[in-house]
């Protein structure tokens, strides 16, 4: 693939990404309208992007002229940095989903505690916690510690996930980088093939032409040795 194909790829998820998190981040919306399934899109290229970035800095190692090799770094340098404002963006996006998801549970769990009712994970806290025959039910203060337990755990499997997206979209660079040097390694070898075929062609050659010279020396003395032969029998028998 191209550094212009690539590159313009990659425009193409910048501006998805882009729109995505301005639509989020316009006035009036709330947080929650950063959705997981949003989350995840904007995730996902983000890590296309960083991808994007080191392939472009690949195929520049690969130009021939100067020229094109900075050109074409500098747009993998462009858009690296890019992508490094989009993912502080959706971090920011991010945090604030979690805060507001977190507030909006604790709101509803204190109120389903003031009006006596328990929602399952209320009976499941109540359930394992000690003292849990009727010491604990109806406590917001224990419902909200187990929330931000749940909480806690939720955001640092979500962040895992997103880490290992990084770590796959590095995994999968790395592997591209691996292809495109064993074909450069083969691109190479055909050359020195061929190289070493025209060597031999050529040595083949020198040697044809020097033996076709010593071979040009036998008939030019012959035909020297003839030529005094004749003149001596001219000589001889005319003269």
């Amino acid at each position: 693939m191209s550094a212009v194909t690539v590159y313009a790829e990659a425009q193409a998820q910048l501006k998805d990404a882009e729109a995505r998190l301005q639509a989020c981040e316009a006035p009036g919306q709330p947080p929650n309208a950063f959705t997981p399934a949003i989350q995840h899109h904007v995730s996902a290229l983000l890590g296309a992007l960083l991808t994007a970035s080191s392939e472009l800095n690949a195929l520049a190692r690969r130009e021939m002229t100067t020229v094109k090799r900075e050109k074409v770094q500098a747009r993998a340098a462009k858009l690296r940095d890019e992508q490094a404002q989009l993912r502080s963006r959706y971090d920011a996006l991010r945090s604030r989903y979690d805060e507001a998801l977190a507030q909006q549970q604790r709101h509803a769990l204190l109120g389903s505690g003031a009006g006596g009712q328990q929602n399952d994970i209320d009976r499941r806290w109540n359930a394992q916690a000690p003292g849990a025959n009727g010491q604990q039910n109806g406590n917001p203060e224990a419902t909200i510690l187990m929330m931000d337990g749940l909480l806690h755990e939720h955001n640092v499997l979500q962040n895992t996930g997103d880490r290992l997206d990084d770590y796959i979209g590095m995994g999968r660079q790395a592997l591209e980088e691996l292809y495109e040097q064993r074909s450069m390694l083969k691109g190479t070898q055909r050359r020195l093939l061929d190289i070493a075929n025209s060597l031999g062609l050529s040595t083949t050659l020198i040697r044809y032409i020097e033996r076709r010279s010593r071979q040009d020396q036998w008939f030019f003395w012959g035909g020297v040795v003839a030529c005094l032969f004749g003149f001596y029998l001219i000589v001889h028998f005319i003269g």
